[in-house]
């Protein structure tokens, strides 16, 4: 009969779950979104649209920029010295709880600026000096004072 002893698989505790960093929340017209883990040694995976992530997904190596509004989520796996995932007893990669963060994003519009007919400048104290402005942004209303009053 043949024999084979196989050495126990050294224990693991699974990673600290990721952090996203600036928290989830509402933007203005886009968020700078990097993730971190608080343990060493860890390979993070992302995914967006509320997906758990899987080994397949993206790789987290730099900080990526959102545009729209989404949920991404993240998943820390234990890694060795050459990067490769470390299993456990049943052979399954070490990983940490998935994180779920949502970002709203909302798009901010610009407007263009008011234009004066006449142009500003200096004008003689008796001419009647009618002045309109108009705005190039559809639908946009202007707000104007003479004075110290709001009209």
């Amino acid at each position: 009969a043949v024999y084979t002893i196989k050495p126990a698989a050294p224990e693991y505790e699974a990673p600290a779950a990721p952090v996203f960093t600036p928290a989830p929340g509402e933007y203005n017209d886009s968020v700078v979104v990097s993730i971190s883990c608080e343990t060493e040694n860890v390979m993070i995976k992302y995914a967006f649209g509320g997906t758990e992530p899987t080994g397949r997904s993206t790789t987290y190596t730099e900080p990526f920029k959102l545009t729209a509004t989404t949920v991404v989520s993240a998943v820390a796996y234990l890694v060795d010295a050459e990067g490769a995932p470390i299993m456990d007893a049943e052979g399954m990669p070490i990983a940490s709880a998935v994180t779920f963060a949502e970002y709203k994003v909302k798009e901010t519009l610009a407007v263009a600026a008011p234009v004066f007919t006449p142009a500003p400048g200096e004008y003689l104290d008796k001419e009647t000096l009618n002045v309109s402005m108009s705005c190039a942004t559809a639908d946009a209303k202007i707000y104007w004072t003479y004075g110290t009053m709001l009209l």
